[in-house]
């Protein structure tokens, strides 16, 4: 289970990924690692998968990973973690509160939905759970961010992965829908 992991998101052209921290379960943060003195912590084992050298990835691992390349604005290494026929939906009680609230279908509506995230700006999210159970992931994450109106949203995610042969099939995203209308309001 993921104890406390937050992350600063700026949408737009570029992504910049700012700040991970992992607590409780996880350990303390660390120096030396690639992202500036955080430590990245897996979930699950790593098993050997032939000749290669290769490792092959718990669902959990591939979630977390997919989820950092959101964050990190890498849609290239994202694209690698999604089926071909992905359906990334955002369930909203009203579809048309949020320039990204909607149903997305493959690689292409994946991308698509990131251009339209852009309306958000900055975000900071952090990451209050995470429960694998074969072929699901589920995540509980914390998120934060000003709309363009000016109006703070603060608000709980639930995050519901599914995932076949190592590859993320679907995406179901349950958000606060009256507190992102009114900050589109």
């Amino acid at each position: 289970m993921l104890a406390v992991q937050t992350k600063r998101v700026r949408t737009g052209q570029a992504y910049r990924w700012s700040a991970v921290r992992h607590r409780g379960s996880l350990g303390a943060p660390t120096s030396g690692s690639a992202r500036g003195g955080t430590r990245r912590a897996t979930c699950g084992p790593t098993v050997a998968a032939g000749d290669l050298g290769e490792t092959v990835k718990t669902n959990a691992e591939i979630v977390r990973a997919a989820s950092d390349a959101v964050v990190q604005g890498d849609p290239l290494a994202l694209m690698g973690y999604l089926a071909p026929d992905i359906r990334w939906s955002v369930g909203a009680a009203e579809p048309d509160a949020a320039p990204w609230f909607g149903t997305y279908v493959g690689k292409r509506g994946v991308l698509a939905f990131l251009e339209r995230l852009t309306a958000v700006g900055e975000a900071e999210i952090t990451d209050k759970a995470l429960v694998a159970d074969g072929d699901t992931v589920v995540t509980w994450v914390h998120v934060t961010f000003t709309g363009p109106n000016g109006r703070a949203v603060d608000m709980d995610e639930a995050h519901i992965w599914r995932l076949s042969h190592g590859r993320i099939v679907s995406v179901d995203l349950f958000v606060d829908t009256a507190a992102v209308a009114a900050a589109f309001a």
